[in-house]
């Protein structure tokens, strides 16, 4: 019975709808940094390639060939996938060999999946930008999202995590909360019957620090 009094109290009820609001706060929370990390990685890998691309349109097969190759292996402004082709569209040189289906705008373009250099059996989302040069070839960069989507996903899992736990403890801090004050209350009314009754030495108990109750 005392349980189901701690749950019809006043003071589980208060406990419950904090929990409730500290939820929502967090799921607000993850979301805003989710947004801002997803966002701003997104941004930053579509503006290395437009501006690696606007550089590379006018350079030489010659010198394409050779910053190409500088930036497969370089970390900060990597490129996972790089490629040119002809006026025709044939591949000159590169590790992709054929165009993917975007403009050719010099703007960055969300490919779901492409297949991956080497591995065609395997594929991942990626960013390309795709530029056309004055010999009428195509310079093609792209960028893996792989390393993105991961970071989204582990966001994901952690919040998963972390919210149901810390309902869970909200809720039982509530529900130790309200036991407690439905026991002290339950007291004073116990003692008040009491004295109704004829016991009239009796007092009702009094704390060091007095409270509302």
């Amino acid at each position: 019975m005392r349980v189901a009094e701690a749950f019809r109290s006043s003071v589980f009820r208060a406990t419950l709808a904090f929990a409730l609001a500290t939820t929502v706060a967090i799921l607000v929370i993850f979301g805003f940094i989710y947004l801002q990390i997803t966002t701003s990685d997104a941004n930053r890998v579509r503006a290395i390639l437009v501006d690696e691309a606007a550089k590379g349109a006018d350079y030489s097969e010659a010198e394409l060939e050779q910053s190409l190759e500088l930036r497969l292996t370089r970390d900060l402004r990597r490129l996972d996938y790089v490629a040119l082709f002809d006026a025709k569209g044939n591949p000159v040189l590169g590790n992709v060999g054929h165009l993917p289906e975007i403009p050719v705008d010099g703007q960055s373009h969300l490919v779901p999946n492409e297949r991956l250099p080497g591995a065609e059996e395997r594929s991942e989302p990626a960013v390309f930008v795709a530029r056309r040069r004055a010999d009428g070839g195509v310079l093609l960069l792209g960028r893996s999202l792989a390393e993105a989507y991961a970071l989204r996903t582990t966001v994901i899992g952690v919040l998963a995590t972390a919210i149901l736990p810390t309902f869970v403890l909200a809720l039982g801090i509530g529900l130790w909360l309200a036991r407690r004050t439905t026991r002290r209350l339950a007291g004073l009314h116990d003692t008040i019957a009491q004295i109704m009754r004829g016991g009239l030495q009796l007092r009702l108990p009094l704390r060091k620090n007095p409270d509302e109750i």
